[in-house]
């Protein structure tokens, strides 16, 4: 003899059923990091909601170009912006505001435009904060990464390189302050990556970023093997050049 089961245990059920699929797969695929945990090849697919695709890679196998890279976890420390960009931050808080179309409006050509960002349009606001982001005045990287590449049937290339950056305006900590005398382009940085290292060595890539947030990047390429420069659309950064992404 059958029972009848009242369909409210259905519910029951299914809730219950519900509730043991979520719970099993968030252990098995998204465990946070915390402060004192190791990342590495072994764990790594346990984070991998936390790490983008190409982390995920150089942890595993160094993108076969490097020692695989282990990231030991430690507990966030708040890192301030330099003395200057602070100051010219709390001073925006008093004239920033964003129009009706999400442009900014008031901004003092220093620091970030929103210290303290709240609704309405908080994501705006952040992403306007992004823009006039802490850059340091004037930097080198004399050592850094410029192109990681593989073609089809081919080997995974590295490309050393040197980065150099220079602010036109949104200065705040070397002279002179705010702004260069000399931006007849009105910029609002430039910067430079030089490989060095072949098979792309001596490849030169120049980048032009406006002052006006609405005009797009000007870029610009030097491939040595062609002995020419040629034009970049900077919608489209990751266009092969000559080997490199």
């Amino acid at each position: 003899m059958l029972t009848k089961i009242s369909p409210k245990w259905y519910l029951v059920l299914a809730l219950f059923m519900i509730g043991w699929v979520l719970i099993f797969t968030g252990t098995v695929t998204a465990a946070e990091p915390k402060a004192g945990d190791t990342i590495d090849a072994k764990n790594v697919d346990q984070y991998k909601d936390y790490l983008p695709m190409f982390m995920q890679r150089y942890i595993k196998d160094g993108w076969e170009i490097a020692a695989p890279m282990i990231i030991k976890v430690k507990a966030p420390e708040f890192v301030n912006f330099t003395k200057g960009y602070l100051e010219a931050s709390r001073e925006n808080m008093k004239t920033c505001k964003l129009t009706s179309e999400g442009l900014l409006e008031g901004y003092n050509g220093q620091g970030c435009p929103f210290l303290e960002p709240a609704e309405p349009d908080k994501g705006m606001k952040i992403m306007w904060n992004q823009f006039y982001k802490n850059f340091p005045d004037d930097w080198i990287v004399p050592y850094s990464f410029l192109a990681v590449a593989k073609r089809k049937g081919g080997k995974v290339m590295m490309g050393d390189s040197t980065y150099e950056q220079i602010l036109f305006t949104n200065r705040t900590q070397l002279e002179p302050i705010p702004e260069l005398t000399d931006n007849p382009n009105q910029l609002y940085y430039a910067n430079k990556g030089n490989s060095r290292t072949p098979p792309n060595k001596d490849l030169c890539t120049l980048t032009w970023r406006y002052k006006d947030p609405m005009k797009y990047d000007y870029m610009w390429t030097y491939v040595p093997s062609l002995r020419r420069t040629i034009r970049l659309i900077s919608s489209e950064r990751s266009n092969p050049i000559q080997g490199t992404p």
